[in-house]
């Protein structure tokens, strides 16, 4: 799968699901960083190797996939250190588990990547969640 095509999928993807959380949460932030993160994760050449699947509890959102990545775990890694968006930081990281989170106002995020198989191609768990703060 082309690496444009794999982007295409994933922002339609973003796209559908932003439509289900309208009244919600707030929808604008909310969209923007879901948006935000599908964006960040996904390098170019990834392609999604798992749908995702999307849970309410009250008023926090959970939202877990999965993708396939042609680098290793540490390049993966690296490049999202590098590449990471304004406002969030770096919470843990070791051999197979990195976590970021962004706070603002009146909401959290976090993004937790999970290694699933070292491929290649690399396969990475990415849970989203969002919750008033």
């Amino acid at each position: 799968m082309s690496g444009a095509r794999a982007a295409t999928q994933i922002g339609l993807i973003v796209a559908f699901m932003s439509l289900g959380c309208r009244d919600r949460a707030s929808s604008s932030t909310l969209d923007f960083e879901r948006r935000t993160v599908s964006d960040w994760v996904a390098l170019p050449g990834s392609s999604i190797a798992a749908s995702r699947e999307t849970a309410w509890r009250g008023s926090t959102l959970s939202e877990t996939w999965e993708l396939s990545v042609p680098v290793t775990w540490t390049v993966y890694c690296g490049r999202l250190r590098d590449a990471m968006p304004e406002g969030h930081h770096e919470i843990s990281s070791d051999g197979a588990h990195q976590a970021f989170s962004r706070a603002s106002t009146g909401d959290a995020f976090s993004v937790s990547l999970d290694l699933v198989s070292p491929g290649p191609p690399l396969r990475v768990r990415v849970t989203f969640t969002a919750a008033p703060d």
